[in-house]
Parts: structure tokens; sequence; C-alpha cells
């Protein structure tokens, strides 16, 4: 997809009184107010932006998105009104306009202080078509989805806003999809804890996962009936380039997060350290290999010790199993 011509508009959306926010005629990710653009490509790695020239009408440069995205990835476009997402007083403005072709879909999201659990106002999911097509986005239709801390809108204080690309018109996999498919078959079975790996899939949204993680644990122990069923959560391993100064980064936010669901959680999840480096940003670059995860191994044996340090096993549970081609066969309980 391609996106052009971003101006805030006062009044109707044909008013011509406008300020540009981004036009990209000079090829540059700077816009007028100060602020920049930037891509959040970590837990998206099959897809990229870039400038390229004269794909708009008239001269000059357009933002370009392209690549895979796969159902689990999450690619944001952000653009900041002032230097480092220091908020404006908007209020004078109806709303935002561009222009954008293509094939794929996208949301818009208003960035604003006082939302930091990405219950962002927001539009419902865009179609772009394969001509340029004019889009307004009125800052009066804007809603938040409700699963967040309800805010009220600030155009006294907007900080900028993002596109999130999606992989299909959906936007989101249905409510409870993946439970229903995948955990609700093994509420029978006496399970004796979980070890939750992280997923890249929640970078870009650290403080949603503040809040997801925990209605999680608190969803499943319910089910399980357990209230105090153990649960593990496995940091996200190290990734990205080496950096020498300090910097932003999507992937500590989300390590981090975690720790947060400690201190609202009675029997809290314990933390699985993953320090090993098993995937670099510089192995990403094409050709890209099938999965980023190289080396499963140390993790899965520190995993393994941490389990069997905090959940211990009932006395006569088994500890080997045998493999008959297709069928597992475990020996039975000791009395």
């Amino acid at each position: 997809m391609q996106f052009d011509g971003f101006r805030l508009f006062v009044g109707a959306q044909n008013s011509t009184e406008a300020v540009k926010v981004g036009d990209f005629r000079y090829g540059s990710l700077a816009n007028s107010l100060g602020g920049e653009w930037n891509y959040s490509w970590e837990s998206a790695p099959l897809s990229s932006i870039e400038l390229v020239q004269n794909g708009s009408p008239g001269d000059g440069f357009t933002l370009r998105s392209s690549g895979k995205l796969r159902s689990s990835d999450t690619a944001q476009i952000r653009a900041d009104f002032r230097r480092g997402g220091e908020p404006m007083d908007l209020r004078q403005y109806a709303g935002l306009r561009f222009r954008c072709r293509g094939r794929g879909y996208f949301r818009v999201h208003i960035l604003q202080p006082t939302i930091v659990d990405w219950d962002n106002y927001t539009t419902k999911v865009i179609s772009a078509g394969t001509d340029w097509t004019d889009v307004t986005v009125k800052f009066s239709d804007l809603r938040q989805a409700g699963w967040g801390e309800r805010r009220p809108f600030t155009g006294e204080s907007l900080s900028g806003f993002v596109i999130e690309l999606l992989p299909d018109p959906d936007g989101t996999r249905p409510p409870a999809g993946l439970f229903n498919g995948m955990i609700a078959p093994l509420l029978p079975y006496g399970l004796r804890g979980a070890i939750w790996y992280q997923g890249e899939g929640n970078a870009g949204r650290a403080y949603q996962y503040r809040k997801l993680l925990p209605t999680l644990i608190r969803s499943w122990r319910s089910a399980f009936q357990q209230d105090e069923f153990p649960f593990l959560f496995v940091q996200l391993p190290n990734f990205g380039a080496r950096l020498q100064d300090p910097s932003e980064s999507a992937w500590a936010e989300l390590r981090e997060a975690p720790h947060h669901v400690i201190e609202v959680l009675p029997a809290p999840p314990r933390p699985v350290r993953r320090g090993f480096p098993d995937h670099r940003a510089e192995a990403l670059r094409p050709p890209l290999p099938p999965a980023i995860h190289f080396d499963k191994r140390p993790g899965g044996r520190r995993d393994g010790w941490a389990r069997a340090s905090r959940i211990p096993a009932r006395a006569g549970s088994p500890r080997a199993c045998t493999h008959r081609g297709t069928r597992v066969q475990v020996p039975p309980r000791a009395p």
C-alpha cells in the first residue's frame, strides 16, 4: 500500500484551511510540525516501508509499505506531531485526511497521553483500492474498542497517530477463538500448571499486555478450577541489532510487562529469563529464513528446569514415556 498527503483539516472535509503532516515531497520522514514518521517492524519481519518517487498525483515521494503480514504480526506506521511525541492542542481541527492506494487493510489510531493500554480512539477497518482514494478521519467518529480503560478524547492533547496494517479485513482473530479451539478441550485433564511463552505479536502494545496477561491467568485458573494454578512466563529472547546508546525498544517494554502482573495477582506467575541470543536482526535480512527461532533447545531446557523447581511432580507421577510409531505409551503410576 502507498500513503501520501497527510493533512489536518478544519471544519468541512474539503476545507482549504489545512496543515500538512506529511506529504513526503522531498523524500523526508520529518513533518512540518516538527515530528517524524517511524515504522515498528520488530514483530513483522517480512514487511518493510520505504519512500518511493513519483507514486502519487503530482511530484515527490510517497510512503509505501510492502511485504507479507502473518496473522500474528504487528506492523505500525507511526507519526508524531512533534519531536519525541510531545502532545499538541488540536481542538481547532476536525480530523485527518490523506490519500492511499494498494491492496490491503488498515486502521488509524489517534494517540493521546492519557491512554497507555492501546485502547486508542480508532477508525473501523479501512480497505485500500487500486486507485488513489481520499480517506477522511473525523475525530468525532472515533471510538475506543472498549476492552481497556475508558478515557475521554482529549483534542487539547494529542501526540500523533498510527496506521496499523492488518493481514485481513477482520482486523483481529475472533474473540476466544484460540481458547475454545486449543485450551477448552484440555479442561477435563488435571494439568499441574502452564508455561507461557511471551508472543512477539504483542510487541508495540506492552501496556496492553499488562492488562491482558493477568486477565488470561485469572481466566485459566477459573476454567481449570485451580485458584493457584501455577503459571510460568517466558520472556522474549534477545532480538534486534545491538545498539551502543540507550534507545526505545518494543521488545524490552514487552519483557517488562509481566513483572507488573506479579504485583496484582495472588500466587503470581514466575518469570523465566531468556538471556541467550538465539537470533539477531542481521539474520532477518533477505533472504529470510523460514523462522526466526533457530535453536529452541536452550530455551526448552531452561523452561524444564524452571518447571521442575517450581511445580514439583506428585508422588508416583510417570517420568518417562515410550514412542511407538505415532503413539506414546506412558507407564502406569507406582502405587
